[in-house]
């Protein structure tokens, strides 16, 4: 039997009505095991294959999450060509589901995706506390890859929509020690609603020893919402008392 049989068959193998989660995950599971046990021999009909479905992506989400199955298949077989693959689909129109590709780059470690996470970023127009997912999974893994490169794209997402966004980038800057931004910090202080993200800016403005945000600590301190808040009473308190 041919290798594009063999591979189809398999696929085919998730055309079924929907039961349970528990049912699909198993289906997955077994869809993707036997796609990376494929003797060597199919190595390149599968990237073929992984090639001609993101072609189709637009098609249906159907296509798309077998697309998705087949390229983890290729990633989880070390192919050469999986990460120039993953790549493509990151950054094409016709595929949705950007965070899926974002989650696999992150296994590769892979400097080479850091053009792509940057247009993902950009491409990203989301709005809103919840949403922001594909910023803030690229943000936080070219933060792992080590892209200092990107610092000055990175700054305005300290005031982003999403909370989630606004950490990450939070968390970008003062990895790689970017002071320049400690105004910026200074300024969201009264603006960020969120407790992680507050504490956070906090933590960089005192590892940086700006002493000129003292005034807005003083501020925040007699805020209701920290004196109603034990955890961010003693953060600001111990942020006065380091700059003092």
């Amino acid at each position: 039997m041919g290798c594009k049989k063999v591979i189809f068959d398999i696929l085919s193998g998730l055309n079924v009505e929907y039961e349970s989660p528990t049912k699909i995950g198993n289906l997955e599971y077994e869809c993707l095991t036997k796609l990376y046990q494929l003797g060597s021999e199919c190595s390149e009909t599968l990237m073929q294959t992984g090639q001609e479905l993101l072609e189709r992506c637009e098609e249906s989400e159907d296509i798309e999450y077998k697309f998705q199955l087949v390229l983890d298949s290729l990633a989880k077989r070390c192919h050469p060509g999986a990460l120039e693959l993953n790549i493509a689909a990151l950054v094409s129109e016709k595929t949705r589901d950007k965070e899926a590709y974002i989650n696999l780059l992150a296994t590769f470690k892979n400097p080479l995706a850091i053009s792509a996470l940057v247009h993902a970023i950009k491409a990203d127009d989301s709005t809103g506390e919840e949403e922001g997912g594909i910023r803030y999974k690229a943000i936080e893994l070219l933060h792992l890859l080590g892209a200092k490169e990107v610092t000055s794209m990175i700054i305005p997402f300290v005031k982003d929509s999403a909370y989630r966004v606004r950490e990450s980038a939070i968390d970008f800057l003062v990895k790689f020690d970017i002071r320049e931004v400690a105004p910026i910090f200074v300024d969201q202080l009264a603006q960020e609603e969120y407790p992680i993200n507050l504490a956070k800016l906090i933590s960089g403005l005192v590892s940086w020893k700006w002493t000129d945000t003292l005034p807005e600590l003083r501020e925040l301190l007699a805020s209701d919402w920290v004196r109603n808040d034990k955890t961010l009473q003693t953060t600001v308190s111990n942020a006065i008392l380091a700059l003092s």
